[in-house]
C-alpha cells in the first residue's frame, strides 16, 4: 500500500504566528508562570484559538501520513512538473530543451482542468486550442485564489485576460516571441517553486515527528531519523522547535525515547 503525502504551503508569517501562539501556551502552562484558577475564561479562549489555528494548519497540510514510499512515490515527490496545453510536438520538443534541470518533466495535459488540478511550477497554454469556456474556468480559478498560486502561467495567442490578472498572466502573440524569454521564465519559476517545496517539506517533517512521538511513546531519535531519512541532528532540532512552539516533549530515561507529557499534544488538540 502506498500513501502520497499532501504538502501545501503556508507563508512564513503564518508559521511564525503559529509558533508564537504555542510558545505563549508553553509559558502560561509552565509552573513558573502559572496563572490563577480564576482565569478559566482565558484558557477557554486560548484553547479555542489554538483549535482553530491547528484545524487550519491540519487542513492545509492535508492530514499527512508518513509511510515508506516506494521508488515511484519518492520520484513523484522530487519531480517538478511543467504542464502544456495545445502545443505541437515540435513546439513541445523545443520547450523540453529549455527545462531548468533533469528533475523537471514536461507534461502535455489531456484535459484542460488538469492545468489547475495538478501541481506544477509552470503552465503553458496555446490559446488557439482552448475554448472560451475553459479560459473562463481558468480566470475564475486565479481570481479566486489570488496570490496563493505561485506557478508561472503563460499564454500564447490572443485571449482576453481579466484586468486583475494581467500582471499575473504572461501573454505572447506567437511561439517564436515566447522562446526568447522562456528559458529565463522557467528558471525563475523553478527556483521560486523549489524554495516553496523546501519550506513545505520542513513544515511537514515537524508535524510528522510530532505525530510519531504522539502515537509511539518512547520512539528514539535513531528510529525517527531512519523513518524520515534525515540526520539525527535534524531530528533533535525539530524537537527543540516543537518544544519552543509549546509542545511538552520530554526524553524518558527509562524508556530511552521521546514522549509527550501525559501523552497529550497541543497541536493535535488533546488538551
Amino acid at each position: 500500500m502506498r500513501f502520497h503525502i499532501a504538502i501545501c504551503v503556508v507563508t512564513p508569517l503564518e508559521l511564525l504566528t503559529l509558533l508564537a501562539v504555542h510558545f505563549a501556551v508553553g509559558l502560561t502552562t509552565n509552573n513558573k508562570y502559572r496563572i490563577s484558577e480564576n482565569s478559566q475564561s482565558f484558557f477557554k479562549i486560548k484553547n479555542k484559538c489554538l483549535e482553530n489555528i491547528f484545524l487550519a494548519l491540519r487542513n492545509t497540510v492535508g492530514m499527512m501520513l508518513w509511510y515508506n514510499l516506494d521508488s515511484e512515490g519518492e520520484r513523484m515527490l522530487r519531480t517538478y512538473y511543467i504542464f502544456t496545453c495545445g502545443f505541437t510536438a515540435i513546439e513541445e520538443n523545443i520547450i523540453g530543451k529549455m527545462l531548468p534541470d533533469k528533475k523537471s518533466v514536461l507534461v502535455s495535459a489531456d484535459c484542460f482542468t488538469d492545468l489547475v488540478a495538478c501541481n506544477s511550477y509552470a503552465i503553458l497554454i496555446h490559446a488557439a486550442s482552448v475554448a472560451d469556456e475553459d479560459f473562463k474556468i481558468l480566470w475564475n480559478y486565479y481570481l479566486e485564489i489570488g496570490t496563493n498560486a505561485l506557478e508561472a502561467v503563460i499564454v500564447v495567442g490572443n485571449t482576453d485576460v481579466p484586468k486583475q490578472l494581467k500582471k499575473r498572466i504572461k501573454v505572447y502573440f506567437g511561439f517564436e516571441e515566447l522562446c526568447q524569454d522562456l528559458k529565463y521564465i522557467l528558471l525563475s519559476a523553478y527556483r521560486s517553486h523549489k524554495k516553496t517545496v523546501n519550506f513545505s517539506a520542513t513544515l511537514a517533517n515537524a508535524i510528522v515527528i510530532l505525530s510519531k512521538i504522539r502515537c509511539c511513546p518512547s520512539i528514539t531519535t535513531v528510529q525517527l531519523s531512519e523513518e524520515l531519512e534525515i540526520s539525527q541532528r535534524s531530528i533533535q532540532r525539530y524537537i527543540a522547535t516543537l518544544t519552543a512552539a509549546g509542545e511538552w516533549i520530554e526524553y524518558d530515561k527509562i524508556l530511552r525515547g521521546w514522549k509527550l507529557t501525559d501523552g497529550k499534544s497541543v497541536l493535535w488538540g488533546d488538551w
